[in-house]
């Protein structure tokens, strides 16, 4: 009787303790797993942003290529792993994808992802082999669908990576224009993955004819160079001409001293440099008190002494003062007839005899014209203010501003030779084209940080020759449009065009600190040749201007003066 009721007593006891435990007391043992996916990657070409890992189609985790990544708080049981975002040329080795994956409470599941990428690209050898004479230059340019170009040397080798299979063009560009090129470009080339595709080259030079015409420059000389590098002694220029190969070279200047940048006459019989005078043979060297500027025919000059315009023989003689209310910036029209001047800050216009004196200008917004210029066809007159671009019927009439700047100055507009443009510097270092309805306003090879000065137009029209601004720098060639900016040579202040276009004359710095000597080359750099210092005791030579195989146009008669 006692037992039984003992019994009973434990029994409620449990109970009771039973009816009293905490309802929010952590279970006996664990509910969840975890899962650690590694990734590892073998192979070329491998991504670089990795791949990613979700599980149960849940949110995808990045991982890296070869990486690994853990998963906690799963249920136990069977779930699903993917690995997913692979590249293109990457697979998953193995076993299925996605992946099924046991997680057992309280354990660690592992799951390892073997993937192997394959190369989608391919490599392309590039070998060029240069005979034959006059070869111009010792380096070319081969690029890949129009991509920036990869050197190569005239006889070597060049290897491009990373091509995408599957066809592609390939240029070399740099050949001379007396070198052949075979197979031409562009050459159509087929890239397979994996494999380097080899390309031969053959380019066949031809002797080149000898650069004629006549070219004239200023030599320096009575200075020289001491142990570090600094000049010595006083420099002093001379005025000198000599054929473009470098033969008969003729001092002009009677002594030596500061001359300006020199200037045909439009028949190629005189020299000017500034106010000195000369025959292209060195004989009857006269000085003039102001800048000349030829007749079309070469036989008269304009002239701006004490601030009125002058004109005489092409020889010297018979002087006439033509106005006698003041003028400067004369400007004879194409046939000759009248001269264009400026006056007051307005434009003027006269028959070439001083009469029938027409403002052109006076009644307009035109303040501090300046420098008129004629047309190639003689109908219209450009001209420049400080501040402003103009361009005006050869009577005065449909005033045209074609730049307007904030501020800062308009150098002197020069025509291009079929009319249709202008190209012009603006503060300094600055060059524009515009068309002269003012439409297609380009600024030139912005890409140079140092800007650019004495622009010039190839014989065609289609290419202007710049030099890089502040006198030291390179020559550099671009398109009338101003695409295809190139830089040819290290040289000294301007450079200038054959009269056929088939050659610019520079004063070029070879290297190694040395200083300009007169020298040719192609319009696409290549063919670089000394023509001479001319004075044996020269130190440098530069200003170069081609004698003219026909009438110059009114720009480039027009003698500019700088500094150096």
């Amino acid at each position: 009787m006692n037992a039984t009721r003992t019994f009973a007593g434990l029994v409620g006891l449990w109970a009771l303790a039973a009816g009293c435990r905490d309802s929010t007391a952590p279970s006996l043992g664990p509910t969840t797993g975890t899962v650690q996916v590694s990734v590892t990657t073998t192979g070329v070409e491998l991504p670089t942003n990795g791949y990613s890992v979700a599980v149960d189609s849940g949110a995808g985790h990045a991982i890296p290529v070869n990486g690994t990544m853990t998963f906690t708080g799963l249920s136990a049981g069977s779930h699903s792993v993917l690995l997913a975002a692979l590249a293109s040329n990457c697979g998953a080795v193995g076993a299925a994808n996605p992946r099924s994956v046991e997680v057992v409470a309280g354990d660690t599941a592992r799951v390892a992802f073997a993937v192997t990428c394959v190369a989608t690209t391919g490599s392309l050898v590039v070998t060029v082999s240069t005979t034959g004479a006059d070869l111009g230059s010792d380096a070319y340019s081969v690029s890949v669908d129009g991509a920036a170009g990869h050197a190569l040397p005239a006889n070597g080798a060049v290897t491009i990576t990373g091509l995408r299979a599957g066809g592609h063009n390939i240029s070399l560009s740099g050949v001379a224009t007396n070198c052949t090129a075979s197979p031409a470009s562009p050459i159509s080339v087929t890239i397979t993955a994996a494999v380097s595709t080899r390309l031969d080259v053959v380019v066949t030079c031809v002797q080149t004819a000898p650069r004629t015409g006549r070219i004239a420059f200023i030599s320096e000389s009575g200075c020289g160079i001491d142990d570090v590098g600094n000049i010595v002694g006083t420099c002093l220029e001379d005025i000198y001409v000599v054929n473009a190969d470098g033969s008969n070279p003729v001092r002009l200047s009677t002594t030596s001293g500061y001359y300006a940048s020199p200037v045909w006459s439009p028949t190629g019989t005189q020299v000017a440099s500034g106010g000195y005078i000369v025959n292209a043979d060195g004989s009857n060297p006269y000085w003039l008190p102001g800048t000349p500027v030829w007749s079309p025919d070469g036989a008269r000059i304009a002239f701006s002494n004490s601030g009125q315009i002058h004109v005489m023989n092409a020889d010297g003689t018979n002087p006439a003062q033509l106005t006698s209310d003041g003028g400067i910036t004369p400007a004879w029209s194409r046939d000759g007839a009248r001269i264009a001047f400026s006056n007051s800050g307005q434009i003027y216009l006269m028959n070439a005899d001083g009469t029938n004196v027409t403002p052109l200008t006076a009644n307009s917004e035109v303040v501090d014209a300046w420098g008129p210029i004629w047309s190639p066809d003689g109908a219209k007159i450009a001209f420049h203010t400080y501040g402003q671009m103009y361009v005006m019927n050869a009577d005065g009439t449909n005033l045209v501003r074609l730049f307007n700047p904030t501020a800062s100055f308009v150098g002197e507009p020069i025509w291009s030779p079929d009319g249709t443009k202008l190209v012009f510097s603006y503060s300094s270092n600055q060059i524009y084209v515009v068309n002269v309805d003012g439409t297609n306003l380009i600024r030139l090879g912005t890409s140079e940080p140092s800007g650019f000065e004495e622009p010039a137009w190839s014989p065609d029209g289609t290419r202007i020759v710049l030099t890089t601004y502040l006198v030291w720098g390179y020559v550099y060639v671009v398109n009338a449009d101003g695409s295809n900016l190139h830089k040819l040579a290290p040289a000294y202040r301007r450079a200038t065009w054959s009269p056929d276009g088939t050659a610019i004359a520079l004063g070029a710095a070879y290297g190694g600190g040395s200083f300009p000597t007169m020298s040719t080359m192609n319009p696409d750099g290549t063919g670089l040749a000394r023509v001479c210092n001319c004075d044996p005791y020269a130190l440098m030579s530069y200003d170069p201007a081609w004698r003219p195989l026909r009438p110059a146009t009114q720009a480039a008669a027009v003698n500019r003066t700088r500094g150096h």
